[in-house]
């Protein structure tokens, strides 16, 4: 397994908007109006197992030392989701110490995806309630984060 940067966008275009994927995007953008891209603050990966992309996450600054991460596998490729965790946390430790955290935000009602969070080391750190809008439903986000000291315990 192999995980990097990825600049060719109509490609994450054509991951993401895959039905299992996008069911975990929020409300408010269709799939035709959804345009990635990178930029100074944020940044697309690939996770590409055997020739086969199983795997991308979105990171953009969440503060000045802090990065914010959406993680995005496909079902079939979930017993790869740890390694693929374990690779982008070694990507992770490589940034400027003065990049101490790393952060998630993940819908109450996703409990496997809150699950594995804390499978791979990530801390409830709070909740902000109502914040997330599907099919006209408000849940709460769990927040949960890990520490760089954290993370070097995980490597």
């Amino acid at each position: 397994m192999d995980i990097g940067l990825i600049d060719d966008m109509p490609a994450v275009k054509a991951f993401i908007t895959q039905d299992e994927i996008w069911e975990c995007m929020e409300d408010g953008v269709t799939k035709d109006a959804f345009y990635p891209s990178n930029d100074a603050l944020s940044q697309w990966l690939v996770c590409v197992d055997e020739g086969k992309v199983i795997g991308m996450i979105l990171t953009h600054n969440d503060t000045s030392s802090a990065i914010k991460m959406h993680p995005y596998m496909l079902s079939k490729y979930k017993h790869k989701g740890r390694e693929m965790m374990k690779m982008y946390y070694g990507l992770f430790m490589d940034l400027p110490e003065t990049i101490n955290k790393l952060n998630v935000s993940i819908p109450e009602y996703q409990t496997k995806v809150i699950n594995f969070a804390k499978k791979v080391g990530f801390i409830k750190e709070g909740i902000n309630r109502e914040a997330y809008n599907k099919n006209n439903i408000f849940y709460n986000v769990i927040n949960m984060g890990l520490t760089r000291s954290e993370i070097r315990g995980l490597v």
